[in-house]
């Protein structure tokens, strides 16, 4: 680099630097498809089928008719659906659409069955977790919340 004064200050001149582009991140991590979502509904399980990636579905109603819009991710499923060109594409009545939406909303909404331990499994987990506690002379705020030692 060359410095050049320009009134009582030295300038670097700086060389043009290309920088290289930096590679595209995905941001956003996508659902797995879930197959499972085919049986809650007859619309479903006749025109949506999984894509070789697992986090997509390809719409067989869509795809017959050309349309680019025929594979899409499984986060979008009902965004799909909305569309004026599934709509054109299959041949089933409107509402049915509309139920095969709630169905997939309803699916997704369901949640696991938490079930209830037994009182004596708890204390017994909560002595043992004491008991390392104090083995290792670590502090009891290492201990989840819900333990209540």
């Amino acid at each position: 680099m060359k410095n050049k004064k320009v009134s009582g200050q030295v300038q670097k001149k700086q060389k043009n630097v290309t920088k290289k582009p930096k590679e595209p991140s995905i941001s956003h991590k996508y659902t797995k498809f879930n197959a499972n979502i085919l049986d809650e509904h007859p619309h479903l399980k006749k025109y949506i089928k999984e894509n070789t990636d697992s986090c997509k579905f390809t719409c067989l109603g869509c795809k017959k008719n050309n349309f680019p819009e025929a594979v899409g991710y499984y986060d979008h499923l009902i965004a799909h659906l909305e569309t004026g060109k599934h709509k054109l594409a299959v041949e089933d009545d409107p509402k049915e659409i509309e139920e095969a939406i709630l169905a997939i909303q309803g699916f997704r909404k369901r949640k696991k069955k938490v079930m209830k331990v037994d009182k004596a499994i708890l204390d017994d987990e909560r002595v043992e977790i004491t008991l390392f506690l104090l083995k290792h002379e670590l502090p009891f705020s290492l201990s989840s919340p819900q333990q209540n030692l």
